[in-house]
């Protein structure tokens, strides 16, 4: 290994290390060889968020896909068939986005506007449900894990 891939390698791990972080912070997971699509794109949001001015989003994208694709060619992904497919939709719909790197074009909208939109997302619909069947609590088990 040169120094130059040591330094590539490095600097992909600091944006997987930083992605599967905001992952376990949000999931409670125990481990880093299966993941919920959503969560880890959530993950993977917030990083490019945190570190907008600092970051290439294309490389922070590519690290973590580098990373799935890894875990799945040495037989190491844990997680569901199913969530893989997600994971590997995500991964899709970011590459064929045709955004040029670290930029997003933000529409201007009307607050009630974004209001409306978002509140049709099926995301914050099933949020907003867990929310109202949370109310003031639910029983927990020893670990912190909502009882079925």
């Amino acid at each position: 290994m040169t120094a130059k891939s040591g330094t590539a390698a490095w600097e992909c791990l600091v944006d997987i290390n930083a992605v599967m972080g905001r992952y376990m912070d949000s999931t409670a997971a125990a481990d880093v060889t299966g993941f919920e699509p959503i969560a880890l794109a959530i993950a993977i949001t917030d990083v490019l968020v945190a570190a907008a001015e600092e970051e290439d989003a294309v490389f922070v994208v590519d690290s973590v896909h580098a990373y799935i694709d890894f875990l799945t060619e040495t037989d190491r992904w844990r997680g569901s068939p199913e969530q893989l497919a997600g994971i590997t939709d995500f991964f899709e719909t970011v590459e064929n986005a045709d955004l040029e790197p670290g930029i997003i074009d933000v529409p201007e909208m009307a607050e009630d506007q974004v209001l409306e939109v978002l509140s049709g997302l099926a995301l914050i619909q099933r949020a907003t449900a867990l929310l109202r069947w949370l109310g003031t609590g639910k029983p927990i088990t020893g670990t912190g894990a909502l009882r079925t």
